[in-house]
């Protein structure tokens, strides 16, 4: 077994409308040197990818329990039930990991809405069961007016996902690092470290 495919492996982690990619390109004579140890780089790519989306699914999940920060709220908390926290999932699919939320207001959470966010105004859904509604219901305020509000004025951006990208993206190289230096030495029997800048 050899690094497979023309040298190239590539790997996402982020929500549906960011995130980040990493490249890893193989010459031909680093390809045909994993191929004589028998080490499969893309495996040590896939496992680093996925400790690093669940490093940012954890930490996304986090961010939605801060409390608000300064008078905008922007880049605040948004944790009311925990319902968009706890939606918060990794798909896992081999160099590809995507974290994000299903649900459906969980983007005008991450990205805020209309003025505040510099978007044209939206007015978010009123009627029974809405988001919206079922909010100001438990909070005693007329759904109506919160619409309005929000329509008006925007909401400002939580990135409780982007900030955790950007916090935990990092650790890709390194761990792919860790994960090759072990695969080489299990194949080999030895103790090969391998350099990190």
């Amino acid at each position: 077994m050899g690094a497979r495919g023309p040298g190239a492996a590539a790997g996402t982690v982020g929500g549906s409308k960011g995130g980040m990619r990493v490249h890893m390109r193989v010459p031909a004579k680093v390809q045909r040197f994993f191929d004589g140890l028998g080490v499969v780089a893309e495996d040590a790519l896939d496992e680093a990818l996925t400790d690093v989306a669940h490093k940012i699914q954890t930490k996304a999940m986090e961010n939605l329990a801060e409390g608000y920060k300064g008078p905008t709220g922007e880049d605040g908390g948004a944790l009311d039930t925990g319902r968009l926290q706890n939606s918060i999932q990794m798909d896992d699919a081999y160099l590809e990991k995507r974290v994000g939320s299903n649900l459906n207001y969980a983007a005008h959470m991450e990205f805020g809405t209309g003025p505040a966010a510099g978007r044209k105004r939206y007015m978010p859904p009123t009627e029974e069961g809405a988001e919206l509604e079922s909010w100001s219901r438990r909070k005693g305020i007329d759904a109506g007016k919160v619409a309005l509000l929000i329509n008006r004025r925007g909401t400002f951006p939580r990135r409780y996902l982007g900030r955790a990208v950007f916090t935990e993206k990092t650790e890709v190289l390194h761990l792919f690092a860790d994960y090759l230096e072990e695969q080489i030495n299990t194949e080999l029997d030895a103790t090969v470290r391998i350099k990190r800048r």
